[in-house]
């Protein structure tokens, strides 16, 4: 049986040169902060962008979560980043009602969700967002939750 440390445990407890040093606070010792915003979609077009947080530079974004009304049948929601729309979850249909997706919940082969996803650090201010498919158009509410340290 081995014995291994962890990136940040080395850094502050098992340091190679001897010299202790501390991770950045949006790593170890950080606040975490929650940023909750809702949409009331009527008759949505399709293709739709839904901003739902502007996150400051060097945050670090530990867990994304979306809930939504039945939508449609074929209605699928991606949460993302502007540049990068499924960034934290994967294009996953809302057609039942109160369906609720997570980063851990999404297939982690995925373009950037699962293990790419958590702890992503946004290096620059950064709007997040909710995208829906070309499918059709889309009515019910939609809630986004946001867990990330910035400080």
């Amino acid at each position: 049986m081995a014995t291994v440390y962890g990136a940040n445990y080395t850094k502050v407890y098992q340091p190679t040169d001897g010299k202790p040093s501390m991770p950045a606070a949006n790593e170890v010792g950080g606040r975490l902060r929650i940023w909750h915003d809702s949409y009331e979609a009527s008759s949505l077009a399709a293709s739709s962008t839904i901003y739902v947080a502007k996150l400051p530079a060097l945050s670090r974004v530990y867990n994304v979560w979306v809930i939504a009304d039945a939508l449609g049948s074929g209605v699928q929601l991606s949460v993302g980043t502007a540049a990068d729309p499924d960034a934290f979850i994967t294009a996953a249909a809302m057609n039942t009602n109160h369906k609720m997706l997570t980063m851990q919940k999404v297939d982690a082969a995925a373009s950037g969700t699962g293990i790419a996803g958590v702890g992503l650090l946004l290096s620059a201010e950064t709007d997040i967002v909710v995208a829906t498919n070309a499918g059709q158009t889309s009515s019910g509410t939609i809630q986004v939750g946001i867990i990330y340290s910035c400080d």
